[in-house]
């Protein structure tokens, strides 16, 4: 009688657990991504020089906070003016400027973040080419907050998991010891 009763608080545990860990889950896919419908170079342009700024053009409203746009070299080196953010000459302020100097030839990979105002974020990149690069030459790929958050995520569910196991386990040791106090006769 007394392992149905483990048995079925373990179940009760078991099944609570794993409902707290999907919701976590399904909370973190559940947010919504903004769409890049235009950039200023277009992705994949070649341009002969460099252009005085690059914009991101989105089909929704950023907020200003968290949203920014980066211009990186092949290199990894960040080249733009570090004025990365919404563009409020934009009536819709759905768009994002940054300023750049004068590039030197090669492939330049802009990296976009945008916050909309439900407070989702998305991000992206897209590359344009000034002038002639040089053979070889590679875009820069930067690990985007996404990917960290993924792997935050990864980390966090993998320890709670852990956590939750532990737990199983020090109540079913527990249970197993109080079963055996009960099972042995008074000395």
């Amino acid at each position: 009688m007394y392992f149905l009763r483990l048995k079925f608080g373990l179940k009760q545990l078991s099944v609570l657990g794993s409902v707290g860990l999907l919701l976590g889950m399904v909370t973190a896919v559940s947010a919504h991504t903004v769409t890049l419908i235009e950039s200023i170079p277009e992705e994949g342009a070649i341009v002969e020089s460099a252009p005085d700024s690059v914009r991101a053009v989105f089909d929704e409203e950023l907020l200003e906070a968290g949203s920014t746009i980066e211009v990186f070299a092949s290199s990894g080196t960040q080249v733009d003016a570090g004025d990365g953010a919404v563009d409020l000459n934009d009536p819709n302020h759905a768009s994002l400027a940054v300023a750049v100097p004068d590039l030197a030839d090669g492939i330049y990979t802009v990296y976009w973040q945008a916050t909309l105002l439900d407070g989702d974020v998305s991000e992206g990149t897209f590359n344009f080419t000034v002038g002639q690069a040089a053979a070889g030459e590679r875009p820069f790929q930067p690990t985007t907050a996404s990917e960290a958050g993924a792997a935050q995520f990864n980390y966090l569910l993998l320890g709670a998991a852990a956590v939750f196991m532990l737990l199983l386990l020090f109540l079913f040791n527990r249970r197993r010891q109080q079963a055996l106090q009960v099972a042995r006769p008074p000395k």
